[in-house]
């Protein structure tokens, strides 16, 4: 089986092996509809096609096979019997409901891409959307700017909806290379500031060095100075140390009067000289 596997695989035509596990993340249906797509690509045939399906299941998915697996007499009893326990009516109305919870994010790419993976994903719905209500839906899942835009649009005409996700999708475009052009313009301005700031602050620092190492008189009297003044503001203020030396006037005496005691000595002068 293994041989067969690797034989198909070694054609030409170039197409990823389909994978099922019931893990809610595959449609049991587009599973279906890509190992058909595979067989026909590889051109396998009829009888070997429940060969190559064993290779494709994983989980309890390939439990279930090995379990029944005498019980398939062809290809489409398989098919049957897969739908009948994987694609029940609870399955389907589940994902149908994830369907349309889903909504855009800008991980998911351009807006197109993303309109053209749910309409994939809606081919395989059952029962089947009709392509207003698919498109519809589709539409509410993108941003609010967006369905405000396209609220004019035919939702039941594919390809008037497809050009005007398509212009879209180029407007975004401009948006975000004018961004990053607004974003790359300050960058460098802000780096051509840092700049300047960088070199006026070596400038000066250049400056003051050269002012102080002149001549060696001048950078020791700065020495000298600095140290002085440095111990001096760093020494704590003392009340009692600074106004030791402060003498005050007698306050229980008036002041003496300096134009009479003048005037009193010159009297005293002159008698003196008569006598």
């Amino acid at each position: 089986m293994e041989r067969l596997v690797e034989q198909f695989r070694s054609n030409k035509v170039e197409i990823a092996l389909p994978k099922f596990s019931d893990n809610g993340l595959t449609n049991p249906q587009q599973f279906l509809h890509e190992l058909e797509r595979y067989c026909r690509l590889r051109d396998v045939p009829p009888e070997s096609k429940l060969k190559i399906v064993e290779t494709c299941l994983a989980g309890r998915a390939l439990n279930w096979f090995t379990i029944h697996r005498d019980d398939f007499r062809n290809f489409q009893h398989f098919v049957n019997k897969f739908e009948a326990e994987f694609y029940s009516i609870p399955v389907r109305i589940r994902i149908k409901t994830r369907w349309q919870e889903r909504r855009y994010k800008l991980s998911d790419g351009s807006i197109l891409a993303y309109f053209y993976d749910q309409v994939r994903a809606a081919q395989y719905l059952c029962p089947r959307l009709g392509v207003y209500e698919m498109h519809y839906t589709i539409v509410q899942q993108l941003p609010m700017r967006v369905r405000e835009i396209l609220a004019t649009v035919d939702y039941a005409d594919t390809t008037i909806l497809i050009q005007a996700l398509e212009q879209l999708d180029k407007s975004r475009e401009i948006e975000n290379e004018r961004y990053k052009s607004i974003n790359n313009k300050d960058s460098n301005n802000d780096k051509t500031r840092r700049q300047v700031n960088t070199m006026g602050v070596i400038e000066a620092g250049q400056s003051q060095s050269s002012y102080h190492h002149d001549d060696n008189s001048k950078r020791s009297w700065t020495g000298r100075y600095n140290r002085g003044y440095s111990k001096k503001r760093n020494e704590p203020y003392n009340r009692k140390e600074n106004n030791r030396d402060l003498v005050l006037p007698d306050m229980r005496f008036p002041p003496p009067n300096h134009g009479e005691s003048k005037g009193i000595n010159q009297f005293n002068t002159h008698n003196s000289e008569n006598c």
